[in-house]
């Protein structure tokens, strides 16, 4: 994977791989959540998910300083929101933070970025846990998918903070997660009247 890399930020392969990756990561994340709280997966098979998506998130980290941002700013909100509450969660964020340092990578990292991305994902958190009281639907919505941070990351990317294909790849990070919630949701026949 080092060779990937030297490749640079003008290599196609390099913005596909980092989008598969943030996939993997959000499919990842949401699997081991639903394995935990709905027992909608096997526990075990969430364990190999946390490794899987902890060294994916630990090499991005570590050798992109504008996906660490991003990916740092999640693990930053779900630690602030006490949302790391399962044995594979941690293990997923330590290896996400014990790569970089195994690797002696030094991380530069803009730090107006990713404090209003971590805020954004505080807001994203808090708002899912009171989504059912919230009276406006289009609201209600708006924090059932998590979309703070989403719409931070636009708007920090037009601002000129990142490339337009990180929000590309936090996008398919949402996708990865998504995706996983609604076949939850099928699979237990979830209901969500509220929306």
């Amino acid at each position: 994977m080092a060779e990937l890399f030297t490749l640079g930020f003008g290599e196609p392969i390099y913005w596909v791989s980092l989008c598969i990756s943030t996939f993997i990561m959000g499919f990842s994340i949401k699997y081991i959540d639903s394995a935990y709280d709905e027992e909608a997966f096997n526990r075990v098979n969430a364990i190999l998910a946390a490794i899987c998506c902890g060294i994916f998130m630990g090499v991005w980290i570590a050798f992109d300083s504008s996906a660490a941002v991003f990916l740092l700013a999640i693990c930053m909100s779900v630690a602030i929101t006490k949302k790391i509450d399962n044995p594979a969660f941690i293990l997923g964020i330590l290896l996400a933070i014990f790569v970089p340092a195994i690797l002696k990578i030094t991380l530069t990292l803009s730090w107006l970025p990713l404090a209003a991305l971590v805020i954004a994902g505080v807001v994203d958190e808090e708002g899912n846990d009171m989504v059912k009281k919230i009276p406006i639907k289009g609201v209600r919505m708006f924090f059932h998918y998590r979309l703070s941070m989403e719409v931070m990351m636009a708007v920090l990317t037009f601002s000129g903070f990142f490339a337009w294909q990180y929000f590309l790849a936090f996008a398919a990070f949402d996708l990865g997660y998504q995706m996983v919630t609604f076949y939850v949701d099928k699979k237990l026949n979830v209901q969500k009247e509220y929306l």
